[in-house]
């Protein structure tokens, strides 16, 4: 016989941060973690655990008391509706963070540092960027030793 679990409620959390470290399962892979430190800052992680393709994951939610448990439990359920498409969300997440750290590739810099589409060497009047000096720096001079 299975007995039906009552909802974990905001203050039930705040009393296991109260009470140190936790790493709790509130329900459908959520799961609620802190270290020592964090708990007596206040502060914990939301933790997804899911299976895919026979593998154990996780997906780092947020951090509680920035992400309610109200909205940790909404990104679970729309995270749970993806994994049963068999979308990795762990991985979603990964290449969306990514696409915000864009490391310039050669040919974006070439872009940026030739703004109209040229390849002249040469840096237009107007050219202003981080990547690309208007005037390329002085080559050191290399001295002729005796060996």
């Amino acid at each position: 016989m299975s007995r039906q679990q009552r909802p974990i409620t905001d203050r039930e959390i705040k009393a296991w941060l109260a009470a140190g470290a936790v790493g709790r399962g509130v329900g459908e892979g959520l799961t609620f973690v802190a270290s020592t430190i964090a708990a007596q800052a206040g502060k914990a992680s939301w933790i997804l655990r899911y299976r895919l393709n026979g593998r154990s994951k996780e997906k780092v939610l947020g951090r509680y008391p920035e992400l309610s448990l109200k909205d940790a439990r909404e990104q679970v359920r729309r995270d749970r509706a993806q994994i049963e498409r068999g979308i990795d969300v762990t991985a979603a997440k990964q290449a969306e963070k990514a696409l915000q750290l864009e490391v310039p590739t050669v040919q974006r810099l070439g872009e940026v540092c030739s703004p109209s589409g040229t390849t002249s060497p040469r840096p237009s009047a107007r050219h202003e960027s981080p990547w690309c000096p208007a005037r390329p720096p002085a080559r050191p001079q290399l001295r002729a030793t005796g060996l």
